[in-house]
This record gives C-alpha cells, sequence and structure tokens, in this order.
C-alpha cells in the first residue's frame, strides 16, 4: 500500500473514474446545450412563426389595397375618359345639329334671294317701270338684304373657319349686289335718267352678279357638308 493506502493501481482506478466523470459530465453539459439550444429554437419557432404569418398577412393586405386603389384609380380615369368623349361626341352632336339648321337656313335665304334680286333687278333695267313699282320692289330689296344678314350671323357663330370664310366672300358679293341694286332704284325714284345702253349694261352685270353668287353658294356648301358630317354619311349608305 502506498500513501494514503492506496497502490498504484487505485490511484490509477480513481483517476480514469475521474476522467470519465468529466467526460460524462462534459457530456451532459454538452447535451444540455444542444437540449437548450433547441428548445430556444423552438420557442423562437413558435414565437417568429406567427410573427412572420402576420408579416406576410400584412404584407398581402397592402398589396392588395395598393391594387385595389390602382384598380379605382384607372377604373375612375377610364370612367373620366369615357365620359369626357361621350360628353364630346354629344357636342359634336349638337354642333352639327345646330349647323345644319343654321346652314339650311342661310342657304335658303341666300339663293332664293339671289333669284330675287336677280328678278327685282331686271325690272328696275326696264326703262318702262313704273315709280310705284320701283318704290316697292326698293322695300323688298331691304328687306331681302335683312333677311340675308339675320342668316349670315347666326352662322358665324357657328361655323368653322374655312364655312365662315365662304359664308363671308358669299355675303359681300350678296350684300354688293343688294346695294348695288338699292341704289340703282333710288336713282330712278330721284329721277335719274339711264339710255337704253345704260340699262342693258345694268342688266348685263345683274346677270353677271348672280351667276358669281350662285358660284359662292356651292363653295359655302361644299365647305358645310363637311362640317356636318355630310360626306361620311353619303360614304356610309353609297
Amino acid at each position: 500500500m502506498s500513501e494514503g493506502g492506496l497502490d498504484s493501481d487505485d490511484r490509477m482506478v480513481i483517476r480514469v473514474v475521474e476522467e470519465f466523470t468529466e467526460t460524462v459530465e462534459e457530456a451532459n453539459r454538452e447535451q444540455a446545450r444542444i437540449v437548450i439550444v433547441t428548445a430556444i429554437v423552438a420557442l423562437v419557432s413558435a414565437i417568429a412563426g406567427p410573427l412572420v404569418a402576420l408579416k406576410i398577412n400584412s404584407d398581402q393586405i397592402g398589396s392588395q389595397r395598393d391594387t385595389s386603389r390602382e384598380q379605382a384609380a384607372t377604373l375612375r380615369q377610364t370612367t373620366d375618359t369615357q365620359n369626357q368623349q361621350e360628353a364630346a361626341r354629344n357636342e359634336d352632336e349638337f354642333i352639327r345639329t345646330e349647323r345644319r339648321v343654321a346652314y339650311t337656313d342661310f342657304l335658303a335665304t341666300y339663293n332664293n334671294g339671289a333669284v330675287d334680286l336677280t328678278e327685282i333687278g331686271g325690272k328696275l333695267t326696264a326703262a318702262t317701270y313704273p315709280p310705284r313699282l320701283i318704290a316697292k320692289d326698293l322695300q323688298s330689296l331691304i328687306d331681302i338684304l335683312k333677311g340675308e344678314q339675320r342668316d349670315y350671323y347666326t352662322v358665324t357663330l357657328l361655323a368653322s373657319a374655312d364655312s365662315r370664310d365662304k359664308a363671308r366672300s358669299a355675303d359681300r358679293e350678296y350684300t354688293g349686289f343688294c346695294v348695288a341694286l338699292i341704289q340703282f332704284a333710288r336713282s330712278r325714284l330721284q329721277g335719274t335718267r339711264f339710255s337704253a345702253t345704260e340699262f342693258r349694261q345694268q342688266n348685263k352685270v345683274f346677270v353677271a352678279t348672280y351667276n358669281r353668287l350662285i358660284s359662292l353658294s356651292a363653295e359655302f356648301i361644299d365647305s358645310a357638308r363637311v362640317d356636318v358630317s355630310a360626306n361620311k354619311t353619303d360614304a356610309s349608305t353609297s
């Protein structure tokens, strides 16, 4: 027996036991750490899982909300655009309708007036035409001019730029014709005497002016048809 009553073999056994114990304790501590880590991971997963799901749901709700807003904005924009287009179509149709009425009235007054002016001009250039009838025709000339001016100014409020230019040219010629006849009639009523040659010359001027008026009327009609989409209507029915 050595010191302490233990021989070398006993001390070796004790040392082995101690080493084993330390190894077991170390293993237990490692195992405990693993268990703790696993528990923590499980705890984190248990807590984080709903949080992740909540985050995903929140993102989905936010995304859906943004999508809904975009769809609503697109719908509003589409609706606004459609409303604007519909309003524009209604406005265009209203303008076309008003133009049809105004153009028809103007052309009827203008063309009928051109015939009446030429007829009156023919009477005024007759040397034997009595003053009583000249005075009556003078009033008719004034009424004819007033009627044309009324319908012409209505056209200028509605016509396109091109049609307005055509109407202006026609009105200028028409007004000039009326004024010339009025002046000629007043001259006769005031006692101015004209020779047969002068009467014939005036008659030629009046006939030439009538042809010019009809030509200007035709030019206005071509432009007016564009304004009221008459050419499209003709194409669709042909």
